[in-house]
This record gives C-alpha cells, structure tokens and sequence, in this order.
C-alpha cells in the first residue's frame, strides 16, 4: 500500500513536471526578441561561414543592416570578417546618422541568418562597423541593427539592397511582419517581444486597424489628432505631421514636434496636481519617491492622464490608441529605497516618432503588399486599448505636411528680384518727375516777378 501510494504520487509528480516544462517551453519559445528597457530590443542573428553568433537592434527607422567590426568600449563582441569564407568586401565606405549616433563602416555582403525566424541563410549586405560616436550603448546587449525600412532610405543609397529586399526577391515574397513589443514589469531590468515574418494566409485581419503608409521610405503615417485627459491638442492636424510621422522600434520615446510638444506640456501641466521639476520634463533627471512615503503616492503614475494618438485610416475616417501614464512614464532603478521614473514624451526637430512607448502593448502589422501600418492589442505588455473607425466630413489626407516646393521657392526669389527692380524704377521715375514739376510750374513765378523787378528798376 505505501509502495503504491509512492509511485502514484512519484507519477503526479513526473506529470506535474512534464506539463511544466511544456508550459515553460513554449512559454520560451514564444519570444525572439529581448533587451532592456530604453535600449530598444534585439534579435539573434549568425553571419558568416563558420557562423558568427550577435544580437541586433530590430529597428524599423532605417535600412542597413550593420555589425560592430572592430573592438569597441560598448560592446562585448564583434564581426571578424577574416574568419568568414563568404564575406565580400566591395571597397566602398558607408556611414549613416541616426537622431542620436552614427557609424561608419565599410560596404560588403555575407550570409545572414536569424535562427528564431527559421529562415535559411541569405546572402545580403551588411556595413562592417569600424568607427561610431554614441551609437552603440553600454551594456545593452547588442552589437549590430537590422533595418527594416524601406530602401528609399539605405546608405550609401537605394542600390543596397536590405536583408528585408532580399528576402523577397529570393521568396517571391510579400513583405509583411509583425512586432509585439512587451515592455517590461515595474521592477524588472528587461522585456522581451516577438518578431514575425507573416506570409499572405498569416496576415492579421479585423480586429486590426490599419492606417495607410503615405511614403514609403520610412513607415510614414499621419497623426490626426493628440488628446490628453480628455483634451484636445489644438493645433492643425498638419501640425502634427511637421515634416513627417513615422513608427520607428529603434527609438524608445514618443517624440513630437517642438510646438506640438509644448501644447502636450502645456495641458499635462494643468492636469498633473505634482509639482515636478524641470529636469524631469525634459528628461534631464528621473523623479524618484521614497519607499516610506504615503503607499498613495508612491507611484507616479497615478497623477497622469491617458494619452490618445488618432491615426488616419481612409480620407474619412480614423482610430484611436490609448495609452496609460504606465506606457509613457517608466519605471526605472534608482537608489535603494525608492521608486524612480522617467518620462517617455520628448521634443524633437525630425517631426513624430511613434517609438516603442507607443508600440509597447499592441501587435503592429507592417504590411507593404498593402501599404499599411496595422495595430491591434496584445496579451502581453502594458494595459492599452484601441478604438474605431470614427467618421469624419473632413479630408484627413489634408494633415500630411507639406513642405515648400523648391520651384515655388525659386520663382518666389525671382519675384523678390523684380519687385526690388520695379521699386528702384519707380523711385527714379517719381524723382524726375517730381523735379520737372518743379522746373516747369512751381519755380516759374519767381522768375516773372525777378523779371519785373528788373524791369522796374532799369525805368
């Protein structure tokens, strides 16, 4: 009886064990992505024969596709491309400058393969970094970007063609994939994510929401309005689009127009009853709250509003995003004993960036057979929320930015020109006439009575 008991309880417990690590696999298998909170999330890659094992930042803000070449303080690794039989060198330097960093590098190609994707190798460009300036963060995990953008946007130009193109071009495929972007718990120093490449069957359809790619260079949509607690950003919705507006999983915040940014302060200053610094707005210093305060007060968070970002869906129509003050204010370590945060809305001279603040909790669908950008809500990452279609009479294609035309600005200089001439001309030509006048009628009478008195004096 007790030996029965013992092998019925010893197989509960292999039951129970096995159903674990099947939980636990594919709990682990779900993810692809990792990397820390603010320095973006990264996916293994092998380049080379024999194969050269790295991480690299998933960025869909550009298109090379480019690995650290040389030993540098920042990361722990490097491509050394005298150990690969395929790397081709083609001689040529290329060097591309992000919002904050660039590098420099030399142009060449070699077999890429990224294992989570089960994707067979595939030869493709990469820029062999020798040189950078704050490009690379410390202790961030990764050595290399991969570039997801369009090749509009490639350095040294469009003829390079990205790890993305030439997947396509060897798949006769349709490029769409998928970024789920789970941020990180409070507490926590990483998050994880998935990326995916979606055949045509695999594509998401409703509930996702789509809004249309209006340049394909980046993934270029349009803002159509900013709501903060309940209160609209007013400006012309062109306004938001201040050069452009573009989803980019390379940058961490979301990133407005400087007048765009002002108007966002403005009204989170009317609604945030705390009284914060300065530093804080601008992202100079982390606000941090001891861990003996007032339980209520400990998280910031609780001051802040929801955030709402409207994107276009058709000429008519558009959907909403709602974040929680949890997708734009961070929880990030501080001193012992206390909470610290950081916020994640920052001014910017390159027009919008929906960074990962905003992608964090939401599928994001970057479809190019379709040219779309598509959202729906994930299960993992912070609580947000999606809502739409909602008609309008107005025509929201109108918010695009329109920058001045450089024929419009040349005949504008013309103009000028002319305009200077004719005044000069008319000046000249009121000047003669006015001394006419004055020869011919005005000085006249004095000479008759000079005359007369001449006159007068010779009798």
């Amino acid at each position: 009886m007790t030996g029965e008991l013992s092998t019925s309880h010893l197989l509960t417990i292999l039951k129970a064990f096995v159903v674990f690590n099947i939980i636990v696999t594919s709990h682990a298998e779900k993810y692809n992505l990792y990397g820390k909170p603010g320095d973006g999330y990264y996916l293994e890659t092998l380049i080379g024969t024999p194969p050269q094992s790295f991480n690299v930042l998933v960025d869909t803000g550009s298109t090379n596709f480019a690995i650290a070449a040389a030993p540098f303080l920042s990361v722990d690794s490097y491509f050394n491309m005298s150990l690969s039989s395929t790397f081709v060198s083609q001689h040529q330097e290329v060097s591309v400058m992000y919002t904050q960093g660039y590098w420099k590098g030399e142009l060449g190609n070699d077999v890429i393969e990224f294992p989570s994707l089960e994707i067979p190798g595939i030869r493709t460009a990469l820029a062999a970094i020798q040189t950078s300036h704050n490009f690379f963060l410390n202790g961030s995990l990764w050595q290399g970007i991969l570039g997801l953008a369009y090749p509009m946007i490639a350095k040294p130009d469009d003829k390079v063609v990205s790890w993305l193109d030439s997947f396509a071009a060897l798949n006769n495929f349709n490029i769409a994939f998928l970024l789920e972007l789970c941020g990180s718990k409070d507490g926590e120093d990483s998050h994880v994510g998935k990326f995916t490449m979606l055949h045509s069957d695999d594509i998401p359809h409703p509930p996702v929401l789509k809004s249309p790619i209006i340049r394909e260079w980046f993934y270029e949509i349009l803002l159509t309005k900013i709501e903060i607690g309940g209160e609209v950003v007013k400006l012309p919705c062109h306004e938001l689009n201040t050069r452009r507006t573009i989803v980019d999983s390379g940058t961490t915040n979301l990133r407005l127009p400087e007048k765009v940014f002002n108007n966002v302060l403005e009204l989170l200053h009317k609604q945030v009853p705390q009284n914060l610094s300065e530093e804080f707005w601008t992202q100079q210093k982390v606000t941090c709250i001891h861990e003996d305060s007032d339980p209520h007060h400990l998280d910031l968070r609780h001051y802040f509003p929801l955030v709402r970002l409207s994107l276009m869906q058709t000429a008519h129509s558009y959907f909403t995003l709602e974040l929680e003050p949890k997708s734009y204010i961070r929880r990030v370590e501080g001193p012992d004993h206390t909470y610290c945060y950081k916020f994640g809305i920052q001014p910017s001279d390159s027009g919008s960036v929906l960074g990962t603040v905003v992608m964090q909790g939401f599928k994001v669908v970057f479809n190019r057979s379709d040219k779309t950008v598509g959202f729906m809500t994930s299960l993992c990452g912070p609580s947000v929320n999606i809502y739409g279609p909602t008609e309008v009479k107005e025509d929201l294609t109108k918010c695009a930015h329109q920058p001045p035309s450089p024929v419009l600005g040349a005949l504008a200089i013309v103009g000028y020109v002319v305009s200077v001439l004719l005044s000069v001309v008319a000046v000249i030509v009121v000047y003669f006439l006015i001394k006419w006048l004055w020869e011919s009628y005005l000085q006249r009478p004095d000479w008759s009575s000079v005359s007369q008195s001449n006159l007068l004096s010779q009798e």
